[in-house]
């Protein structure tokens, strides 16, 4: 009895191991390569109800903006259009305004560089201030150890101390 025990939990937690082993280790459900392209292109698109959100994560059901951009999206990616081909329709109807992200060429490459480069400009600016600040304070204390105090300032504070 205590072997068919065994024997049964053995079997148990062979099917168990299986069953969690062979199960994907992701469990998110699988795209197909037509809707990965879809969803690639709807990231790409801003919807333009007002929402500012991409068009696969705007909220509003019934959405006047990204119902009809979705389906556009999907008529022309079943026509065979590419990616580029479907953003560069949305961006010459609504403009650059309809894009996620700002082009990386050009002018539009500046909106990409342009906060790196004021972030080391205001390192810089506060690495200056700071260093000018610490300088004045050790010009400032190593003075103050030098100065002596004239016999007509001790006279002075000798007076005011008896009139206290």
């Amino acid at each position: 009895m205590p072997r068919l025990r065994t024997l049964i939990g053995s079997l148990f937690l062979s099917v168990m191991l299986m069953l969690v082993l062979g199960s994907p280790a992701n469990p998110t459900q699988q795209y197909s390569a037509e809707e990965a392209l879809f969803k690639e292109v709807s990231e790409s698109l801003v919807c333009r109800c007002g929402c500012n959100k991409m068009l696969t994560i705007c909220e509003m059901q019934g959405c006047h903006s990204a119902t009809p951009m979705r389906a556009e999206v999907k008529e022309k990616l079943a026509q065979g259009e590419g990616k580029e081909a479907i953003l560069a329709g949305f961006v010459e109807r609504y403009g650059l305004i309809v894009l996620s992200a700002p082009p990386t060429s050009g002018f539009h490459l500046s909106a990409w560089i342009m906060p790196f480069v004021v972030l080391i400009a205001g390192a810089w600016v506060a690495k200056s201030v700071l260093g000018s600040w610490k300088r004045q304070t050790a010009e400032t204390s190593s003075e103050g150890s030098e100065t002596t105090v004239t016999a007509e300032q001790q006279a002075r504070i000798e007076r005011d101390l008896q009139d206290f």
